[in-house]
């Protein structure tokens, strides 16, 4: 049986609705993952449609270039003329001066549904920063690659916390970037997720069984 099966992520939403984006200084943490569904980079989609003034790169970098494990340097973007912060390398977090010249910090990241994957620790950061800055934090929410539905491994000793593991949870942890920022919801902080949209019905952590990848047999 072959089914059919349609995700608009986050960053295709933007596409034609604005979330409050519009009149914001905007920083963007992506990597080559941030595409729409036409596979453009949502640095492009934000800079047309709004007011994009800083990048923020992650482990490999905004456009990929870096292998793992890789020092990710402070540069100017050749493509945009916008200047890319690293967030990987030293304190793996925006420093205050980073987001003096934005009003909103989003993230646009494909994650793989894994603990170890350093987005996570990069987001968890980001979004500490965020609440010490007054800053508005958004997530543009995307599918978990491996379902949003099983739960399995340990959960990580908080004595053991690292960058590859920032948070007390499971290896394989069901959610997706649009939901993990619940779990630091206690931070003082303004925190928002722009959701997934499957047949134009909005998603959230209710829908979970939608973030499900279809198979075809």
């Amino acid at each position: 049986m072959k089914i059919n099966f349609s995700v608009q992520n986050g960053i295709d939403t933007l596409i034609t609705e604005d979330f409050g984006l519009k009149g914001k200084r905007l920083g963007l943490i992506t990597t080559v993952t941030g595409l729409s569904a036409s596979l453009v980079s949502s640095i492009d989609i934000l800079r047309e449609r709004f007011n994009l003034t800083a990048l923020f790169a992650p482990e490999h970098g905004v456009r990929g270039d870096v292998d793992a494990g890789g020092d990710v340097a402070t540069y100017t973007d050749p493509r945009t003329g916008l200047t890319v912060y690293s967030l990987y390398g030293g304190d793996n977090r925006p420093a205050p001066a980073m987001l003096e010249n934005i009003d909103m910090l989003l993230i646009d990241i494909q994650d793989i549904g894994c603990r170890f994957f350093t987005f996570i620790s990069t987001m968890f950061n980001a979004m500490e920063e965020c609440a010490r800055a007054g800053k508005t934090f958004v997530a543009l929410d995307r599918f978990n690659p491996i379902n949003g539905l099983g739960v399995e491994g340990n959960i990580l000793d908080i004595r053991f916390k690292s960058f590859v593991g920032i948070a007390p949870i499971p290896q394989r942890h069901g959610l997706t970037m649009g939901e993990r920022p619940s779990d630091h919801q206690a931070l003082e902080s303004d925190i928002n997720a722009i959701p997934r949209v499957q047949k134009s019905t909005r998603l959230n952590s209710s829908h979970l069984q939608l973030s499900r990848m279809p198979s075809s047999a």
